[in-house]
């Protein structure tokens, strides 16, 4: 409590209030002054990387600067994969800072493999608080409000069996995303009901596994939360309808990565993300890697992240997918591009038996709410091109209701080169962090 009570500019450093006038500036920015403050920051994330990230000097060596113009740094400046990085990850770091200005991080990659990379201390987290805070603050969010928290990591709380874990100086209160049979749901909704946090801070999955226990045994929630913070995954519209009927809450999506190469954060009037412009600058390519211009099409999120001095990555294709909404958004006005949905990452993919790859993203996102009321969990499982097995848990229906069920909805959804079989009540893998993986792929 009485951390709580120190300023935030003293808690999070000196570069906090650097952020925070930075975003409170943007929101006053006509286009053309958001413009030059983006060429103002790819010039200066080029310029570092020309002269000190051993990856870019011969490749950057002809590029001239400062950039004029978005359309000048697209021609310049060649893409970054996934598979540079993890295959040359020393070689993006740059050579002139302290390594005790570092620090390592890690996120997952395809099929499990680890993709190492740099931020820069004091900086970089401090970025990424603001902006979440910022983002957050579309529904009411304030830093020292009451989070309940299914997320990340294994709770160490051997008096209550690990399920759950106070922690005062951040005010939050984590309960174990591993732990979701009937049980440990009571105990969470009593939770709620008990402490009455403002916010939930969920995985998407977990979220809905928690859902339809709730509606399945008829938990009563007598707290409301005023917002659910949706991160990490994606959550689809009929999951959404889910959640708000169970819980009366406004919801909150939003998009990111561990390497910083974009976020994106639901507008307050509709569901659409908006990149943030003063986190990085975003792009929406084709596989090509023309911008996508046609409002519906799908293309490739690609991201130059802003402030990482440690790893300043340029043109990073982060292998994650989404759908085109426009230039500007018609009902807040922030410049694009806006993305409908996130159409989920390269890795969630199905393969039929002729080699072709179908997105795991409208298989789910066009399920409607009474399917998920239905279920408590659903996975693909696929270790074979042409084959898949769908594997779901339900209270309501018997093994036979629930093949019948899944049939009807999944195989006008499949064409005659994918053969799916069904696993009721089957085991359901999560990751190690606790997110519940909708499609576990062996191709």
């Amino acid at each position: 409590m009485l951390y709580n009570q120190i300023p935030m500019k003293y808690r999070f450093g000196k570069h906090y209030q650097f952020f925070v006038d930075l975003l409170n500036d943007s929101k006053k920015m006509s286009s053309h002054e958001l413009n030059s403050f983006q060429l103002k920051q790819l010039t200066k994330q080029i310029e570092i990387c020309k002269n000190s990230v051993p990856f870019y000097k011969d490749i950057l060596i002809d590029v001239e600067l400062p950039i004029t113009s978005i359309e000048h740094f697209k021609d310049q400046i060649p893409f970054t994969t996934k598979d540079q990085i993890r295959r040359n990850h020393k070689y993006f770091l740059n050579d002139t800072l302290d390594k005790g200005d570092i620090i390592v991080r890690s996120t997952g990659g395809t099929m499990g493999e680890p993709l190492k990379f740099y931020i820069q201390k004091g900086i970089n987290r401090t970025k990424e608080i603001t902006h979440l805070n910022d983002l957050w603050s579309r529904i009411g969010f304030n830093h020292n409000d009451l989070r309940m928290v299914f997320r990340a990591g294994t709770i160490h709380n051997a008096k209550v069996d690990n399920r759950y874990w106070y922690d005062p100086i951040k005010n939050r209160l984590f309960a174990s995303s591993f732990h979701l049979s009937p049980d440990d749901v009571e105990l969470y909704v009593s939770l709620l009901n008990k402490y009455k946090p403002k916010f939930i801070h969920v995985y998407p999955s977990t979220l809905v596994i928690i859902c339809n226990v709730i509606i399945n045994y008829g938990f009563k929630i007598n707290h409301h939360p005023i917002g659910i913070l949706c991160g990490s995954e994606n959550i689809y519209p009929g999951q959404i309808a889910t959640v708000r009927k169970v819980f009366n809450s406004k919801i909150y999506r939003w998009y990111g990565l561990g390497e910083e190469a974009s976020l994106a954060g639901a507008c307050e009037h509709t569901l659409d993300y908006h990149p943030e412009p003063t986190y990085s600058f975003t792009e929406l390519v084709y596989e090509d890697g023309k911008d996508v211009s046609k409002i519906g099409e799908k293309g490739e999120i690609v991201g130059t992240p802003f402030f990482n001095y440690a790893m300043p990555i340029l043109r990073y294709r982060t292998e994650d997918y989404a759908y085109y909404g426009g230039k500007v958004c018609s009902k807040c006005g922030r410049p694009g591009p806006i993305f409908t949905e996130i159409d989920g990452r390269k890795q969630e993919q199905i393969i039929d038996s002729n080699g072709n790859k179908y997105s795991l993203g409208p298989f789910i996102f066009g399920i409607h709410d009474e399917f998920w009321s239905n279920f408590t969990a659903i996975q693909f499982v696929q270790k074979k091109k042409g084959e898949v097995i769908v594997t779901t848990q339900s209270k309501n229906l018997s093994n036979d209701e629930q093949v019948q069920y899944l049939k009807r909805q999944f195989e006008p959804r499949f064409n005659e080169y994918i053969a799916v079989s069904y696993n009721p009540n089957g085991n359901i893998i999560k990751s190690e962090l606790g997110k519940h993986k909708y499609l576990i792929s062996k191709i």
